[in-house]
């Protein structure tokens, strides 16, 4: 009974210093209103903020067929029944935001659902790029081509410095005809290091067997 007292109070401290040591790593997306639903706040564009259709204008909206008869009637990403960033595009920054609280060397994964508003003309390309104060840097991007589903989009990040960081989403496509998609849930979240879990988990089971050994050879004697 006392070994498997100690193999508890062993346990029961690692994993304590495993909690203690992941608990600064943040849950969650670190994005202010990536889902739009406070409406048109939280982020800046290069487009302007105006009824589409209309080459470089955004609006935020529940349905982009109520604004333009020709792109598709769908709702947005998060419920179905919310507000999403709807884009006639050009070849602009799309949206940007300065995030807070980036830690060095940490993980990170960014990215948002995406859909074009009709079968029409070009196909958007939208890069993910980040700025960690010596200029943008491409995380990767995708052509926007469905209409018919939501498409996720995420590119991995790892950080280089500490600090406040701009994330952005730039449309690399040139001209209006087709330009067009529908954003949501734009998201940065912490990826956790499950190495860390791996080998406290590890550590335990040594320690039990261990103790279970030790016990075998006393009740032999």
């Amino acid at each position: 009974m006392i070994d498997q007292f100690r193999v508890r109070s062993i346990s029961t401290a690692v994993l304590t210093a495993l909690f203690l040591s992941t608990s600064g790593v943040t849950h969650g997306s670190l994005i202010i209103n990536g889902d739009f639903e406070a409406g048109n706040t939280g982020f800046s564009s290069a487009h302007s903020n105006a009824s589409i259709p209309g080459g470089g204008r955004y609006e935020v909206i529940n349905d982009p067929n109520t604004s333009w008869s020709a792109a598709d009637s769908f709702g947005d990403h998060t419920s179905g029944s919310g507000l999403m960033f709807v884009a006639d595009s050009e070849q602009l920054m799309v949206w940007q935001q300065t995030v807070n609280g980036i830690v060095n060397g940490q993980q990170y994964e960014f990215g948002h659902w995406v859909r074009k508003l009709n079968g029409l003309g070009n196909e958007s390309v939208l890069q993910l790029e980040v700025n960690e104060g010596s200029g943008f840097v491409d995380l990767g991007s995708i052509q926007v081509s469905s209409t018919t589903a939501w498409v996720e989009f995420t590119s991995g990040y790892t950080a280089s410095a500490s600090g406040n960081f701009i994330f952005r989403i730039v449309n690399l496509t040139s001209g209006t005809f087709g330009n067009n998609f529908a954003l949501d849930d734009i998201s940065l979240n912490a990826v956790p290091e499950p190495s860390s879990t791996v080998l406290a988990m590890g550590l335990i089971s040594c320690l039990s067997i261990g103790a279970y050994r030790r016990k075998l050879r006393r009740n032999r004697k």
